[in-house]
C-alpha cells in the first residue's frame, strides 16, 4: 500500500488572524511537504513484472504513433525506468521506427500506452513486430509481441 502524510505547520498569529473575522482580507504563506510511506505485510521484496499488452494504432502529441500498453502486473512501483522500442516487419532485422524514454516510473498494479511516433507516416498494412527493452533500479524487461 502507498500513501503520504500531509504535513504543514500552523502558527499561532496564523490562527488567531483566521479567527479575527472584522481584520479584513490578508494573505499569508503556508508551507507544507508530503512524506511518502509504503506498507507491506511481510519482508519479502516483491519484483515488479512488466506486461505488454495490446498494440494499437493512435495519436501521440497530434502525430501518427503506434501505442504500446505496458503493464506492471505486480504491487511495486518501477522508478528510474528506461524504455528502448523498436518496429520491425515481421522476420526482418531492419528497424523501422524507433523510441527510446529514460525517468518513467510505473505505480503498483498499472498500465499505460507507451507511444513510438511514426513522424506523421502512414504505417503500410503487413505484419509487424515490436521488441521493447525496460531496464529500471527493479530489474529488466524484454517484451516482443508481433502485430
Amino acid at each position: 500500500m502507498l500513501g503520504g502524510f500531509y504535513v504543514s505547520q500552523v502558527k499561532q498569529d496564523q490562527v488567531e488572524q483566521a479567527l479575527d473575522h472584522k481584520k479584513g482580507t490578508s494573505l499569508t504563506n503556508r508551507y507544507s511537504y508530503i512524506l511518502g510511506v509504503k506498507l507491506t505485510q511481510s519482508d519479502q521484496t516483491v519484483k515488479p513484472h512488466l506486461r505488454l499488452n495490446r498494440i494499437k494504432p493512435g495519436l501521440l502529441n497530434g502525430h501518427t504513433a503506434i501505442l504500446s500498453n505496458i503493464q506492471n502486473t505486480k504491487a511495486n512501483s518501477v522508478g528510474e525506468m528506461q524504455v528502448d522500442a523498436k518496429i520491425r516487419r515481421a522476420g526482418q532485422s531492419k528497424v523501422l521506427y524507433h523510441s527510446k524514454q529514460t525517468d518513467l516510473q510505473m505505480a503498483p498494479n498499472s498500465n499505460f500506452d507507451y507511444g513510438i511516433d511514426l513522424k506523421n507516416q502512414p504505417l503500410k498494412a503487413g505484419r509487424y513486430n515490436i521488441k521493447i527493452k525496460g531496464n529500471s533500479n527493479k530489474g529488466q524487461w524484454l517484451l516482443s509481441k508481433d502485430f
